[in-house]
């Protein structure tokens, strides 16, 4: 069954589980909801008066996934959740590298073309006073890398500052990740195979990065996707509505 648009989450006309008989959807909270040219992907919280279920549910022009987890409400202590906005230490770092970086070039490209135009007269190529020559030259290229480096950092420090967030269920046993901000297992498998092999998957990443972007991703992928808003209603109103439910529902003693 499709889950339901992030519009779209108190009706609950379908669900991606099966209901039992007597139980009734209490809440339904969107974590996930990103559209792109060639796929949609979508995730769900969902409170029952008898567990709680998680889902997500991707769609592109290549293929389609589903994934869901369940867990009793009785077993369940809390929601742990956070969310992040803005630049951290880590893109503040690189906000200030890249700076740094490009007036440096500017600098080295500047002292370059100094070099150049100091050079005798007689030697002819490096003669400076015709505004020809390699001195002109080496400061528009050292200018142009300084200014692609900058709009290029721009880029990682906006991605670097997008929102993020983390949900999980807490239980008396193990702590369940719902959503994560970081994929550490496959930015190291990249990072090593770039050591290994060099530009080439350089290049292939840059390739896989692209039509990821552009919607080809999978259900699993709803946990690099949570909305930073959507994480603060869950943080605000999950904790007291399964609360509310393991106290007055169907797991009461009245």
């Amino acid at each position: 069954m499709p889950l339901p648009d992030a519009d779209d989450t108190t009706r609950g006309a379908s669900y991606p589980f099966r209901l039992i008989e007597g139980e009734r959807v209490i809440a339904s909270y969107p974590i996930a909801s990103v559209s792109r040219p060639l796929g949609r992907l979508v995730s769900f919280l969902f409170v029952t008066d008898s567990r709680v279920v998680y889902a997500a549910e991707s769609k592109n022009v290549f293929s389609s996934s589903t994934t869901s987890s369940e867990f009793k409400l009785e077993k369940i202590e809390g929601i742990e959740a956070s969310r992040h906005r803005g630049l951290d230490a880590l893109g503040a770092g690189v906000a200030v590298a890249i700076i740094l970086n490009a007036i440096c070039i500017g600098i080295f490209g500047t002292f370059l073309a100094s070099v150049f135009a100091s050079i005798p007269s007689g030697f002819g190529a490096y003669e400076s006073s015709s505004g020809g020559g390699l001195a002109p030259a080496v400061l528009a290229i050292s200018t142009t890398v300084a200014i692609a480096s900058i709009v290029i950092g721009a880029f990682v420090v906006v991605a670097l500052a997008r929102p993020r967030g983390y949900l999980g269920v807490l239980g008396p046993k193990e702590f369940i990740p719902l959503a994560a901000d970081r994929d550490w297992v496959t930015t190291g498998v990249l990072i090593v195979l770039i050591l290994l092999f060099g530009p080439l998957v350089g290049i292939a990443l840059l390739a896989w990065g692209g039509v990821r972007a552009l919607g080809v991703f999978r259900a699993a992928d709803a946990f690099l996707y949570a909305s930073s808003s959507n994480i603060d209603v869950i943080a605000f109103d999950a904790g007291a509505v399964i609360l509310d439910a393991q106290a007055r529902g169907s797991l009461s003693a009245g």
